[in-house]
């Protein structure tokens, strides 16, 4: 099967349409690429919506019109003999390129969130997180966390093959973005407090910047978070590697910057215990605000200041205050997902795995 992810420009919500690609690819071999197709100009976005409802363009056209008009609207070009079987996409960004692949004779389109641009019919699948059902909608699911390359099988699988040698909490951190700013004092305040953390319950810390962190930033924790706390440590900027399944599979809990609901997402699927971790500074956008506030109240995850870190008593939390998923996400979309028409593009489905 040939999945194309539609590139959103936003590399956080590209990971959640990999996700989706990733469950998938549990059920039947998958070769996954992500496509750039983007619209010249907004201009161009009626143009493309009258065209599509007169059938001039989209799969199933190959005329000399249908070439001409996508030539004409986007900055990319999409090979017949490329055509893929499933075409995933989130937001305004690239919804026109999976409209303009999915269809009558292309490709089975599955759009994240309510379309913004499109009717909701255009797309064979909606994937829904923290929304409201919109209005002629067909075949959907709603799911408590956002999609994400992790899934729990892999981060099961993983430290099943692992030796457990002691406590271990993962620190996933990510840096300015999403309404949220960090400062030196942060960053110490950070070090600090997940240090004696660290000290006080005799436990080691898996750590990894991200690309948000900064050289800056990594130079001082790195000078600032003693060597016999630290289990192992990623500097994204200097030398990047890909550890947050290695690291979830190994750790009793996570602590993660509250700008990344990437990593975020990564913890909740794996059924870890999560504590966002706010800097003094941050202006959230109302989505941001909402993920967080649904997750906290499901008892997913818990916010918590840097000053507060010290103080964390992580097995009572543990115990009595955190109520992980279940199992992960990919279970419930996939066994939405398999009970639409996509079953049939799958030969010998297992429904209701868990992926």
């Amino acid at each position: 099967m040939r999945i194309w992810v539609i590139d959103t420009g936003l590399p956080g919500v590209n990971n959640q349409c990999l996700g989706l690609a990733a469950a998938i690819a549990t059920q039947v071999p998958c070769e996954v690429a992500t496509v750039r197709g983007k619209i010249r100009t907004k201009r161009l976005r009626g143009l493309l919506r009258w065209a599509l409802r007169r059938k001039l363009t989209g799969p199933g056209r190959r005329t000399f019109v249908s070439r001409l008009l996508t030539r004409l609207i986007f900055n990319a070009q999409f090979s017949v003999g490329d055509a893929p079987d499933v075409v995933i996409t989130a937001l305004g960004r690239s919804e026109y390129t999976a409209a303009l692949l999915g269809g009558t004779e292309g490709a089975f389109t599955i759009h994240i969130g309510a379309p913004g641009n499109m009717p909701a019919s255009t797309y064979d699948f909606l994937v829904l997180v923290n929304a409201d059902t919109p209005a002629n909608i067909g075949s959907h699911v709603h799911l408590s966390t956002y999609p994400t390359p992790v899934l729990r099988r892999a981060v099961e699988t993983k430290a099943a093959a692992g030796p457990r040698d002691g406590r271990k909490l993962a620190v996933f951190l990510g840096g300015n973005g999403a309404g949220y700013t960090f400062t030196a004092t942060d960053w110490e305040n950070l070090a600090s407090g997940i240090t004696s953390l660290a000290k006080r319950t005799c436990t080691k810390l898996l750590i990894t910047t991200s690309r948000r962190t900064g050289k800056a930033a990594e130079r001082q924790l790195a000078a600032s978070l003693p060597g016999d706390v630290i289990e192992d440590a990623v500097w994204y900027a200097s030398a990047p590697r890909p550890v947050i399944t290695d690291y979830l599979a190994r750790s009793d809990a996570t602590f993660v910057t509250s700008d990344s609901r990437s990593m975020i997402a990564d913890a909740i699927a794996a059924g870890k215990p999560v504590y966002a971790i706010d800097p003094s500074e941050k202006a959230l956008d109302a989505v941001h605000r909402r993920f967080l506030e649904v997750q906290e109240a499901g008892h997913r995850l818990r916010r918590v200041a840097m000053s507060e870190l010290d103080a964390i008593d992580v097995d009572a939390d543990c115990h009595e205050w955190f109520k992980p998923l279940p199992r992960c996400w990919s279970s419930d979309f996939l066994e939405a997902l398999l009970s639409t028409g996509f079953r049939h593009m799958v030969p010998q489905p297992e429904t209701g795995r868990d992926a």
